[in-house]
Order: structure tokens, then sequence, then C-alpha cells
């Protein structure tokens, strides 16, 4: 008689992504103790509508999204970020992804302030969360076959959301997330190769979406 094929087992985290996460956690974690100790100089790294645009004030394209309100805003911009980490991290290699992180950060922070005309100031991870999100779609775009079933579906659902924001999206964080998704959508999708990284050893080739 024929054995039943043992079930397969799920393989750990990769190191890499590991590291990727304590470093991104852990920056955004010295934002929360930072604002929870020091809460009247948030703004000195917030990105603040018509004071960010003068050269001593650029430094605040990057460190308004180091900034958190609390615990719980840093758990929400880490659940998005681990999500979105754990389907790239395999696909893309590191330099990639430092330019993911920054570009969502100014273009996102960029079009925050365009869009925020009555005034107002930005904080929290929110936004290179969102352009992290993108790039999972524009990587699946390229390498569907190579995508398991929950990061397909994962996919599809920020496919949802971005065309969402862009009909229902009228806040200026809105339209400042929706552009770090497009943006980091266009890269991730150029820059994605046709085979991933190291042969697809990390990937259920087996396991395509549906």
């Amino acid at each position: 008689m024929q054995q039943p094929e043992p079930p397969e087992r799920r393989r750990p985290p990769p190191k890499s992504l590991i590291r990727w996460l304590w470093v991104i956690g852990g920056v955004y974690f010295v934002g929360v103790i930072f604002a929870g100790a020091l809460p009247d100089s948030i703004g000195a790294l917030a990105l603040v509508q018509g004071r960010s645009t003068k050269p001593m004030y650029w430094y605040s394209f990057l460190t308004y999204s180091v900034v958190h309100n609390g615990v719980l805003h840093w758990i929400k911009v880490m659940a998005l970020t681990t999500a979105s980490l754990a389907v790239l991290e395999p696909r893309l290699p590191g330099k990639d992804l430092i330019v993911i992180l920054i570009g969502s950060s100014v273009v996102g922070g960029t079009t925050y302030m365009v869009a925020a005309t009555g005034g107002g100031a930005v904080i929290g991870g929110g936004i290179v969360g969102s352009g992290l999100a993108g790039a999972v779609f524009g990587t699946w775009l390229r390498q569907r076959r190579t995508f398991s079933r929950p990061a397909y579906a994962y996919a599809c659902v920020i496919a949802v959301v971005i065309l969402g924001t862009v009909f229902f999206g009228t806040l200026a964080q809105d339209r400042g997330m929706l552009a770090a998704a497009i943006a980091s959508t266009v890269y991730a999708g150029v820059r994605a190769t046709s085979l991933p990284r190291g042969g697809g050893s990390r990937l259920q080739l087996g396991s395509p979406g549906p």
C-alpha cells in the first residue's frame, strides 16, 4: 500500500527577515519611547505642512515615519510591515528594500505636503508601510507563480485597498499613502526579476495562487 505523504513542515522565518524586523521594529519603538518621554519635541520630527519645505527641516521627510503615537500605533504599523516584508524579503535584494523604505517616506511625505493645503502634520510609519504593501503588489505582478496562497490573497487585498483609496481616500494622509504605494508598485514591478533570489529555494513554488 502506498504510504501517505507526511505533512509539510512549516519553515521557520529566515534569519534575514528576522533581522529586518528587529531593525525596523526597534527604530520605530525608539520613536514610541521618544514620543512618550518628550512629547513636546515630537513637532521637531513630524512632517509639518509649510514648515518642512524649508531646507533646514528637510530631514523631517524621513524622521516623521519613525515617531509613533503610542504602542498601539506601533503594533498596527508593525503588523503591516511584517506581512509585507515576509513576502518581499525572499524576492528583492536588501538594497531594493532600502530604496522602497526611504522612497516611500519621501514620496508619500511630499504628496502629503501638497495635499494638506489647510495645514497639519503627520507622524508614524503608516505611509512607509503602504509603500511596502505596494511593493508586494508590484512583485506579485511579475512573480505570481511563486506566491503561496496566503501571499497571493494578501496581494489581492492590497490591490483592492489601493483602488479603494483612489476612489474614496479624501484625507491628505490617504493621498500620501496612495502615492507611496503606487511608486513602490512601479519600482518593485521593474526590479523584480523573473526568478526569485536564491533560485526559489525559500519560496513555495509548488503552491501557486488560485
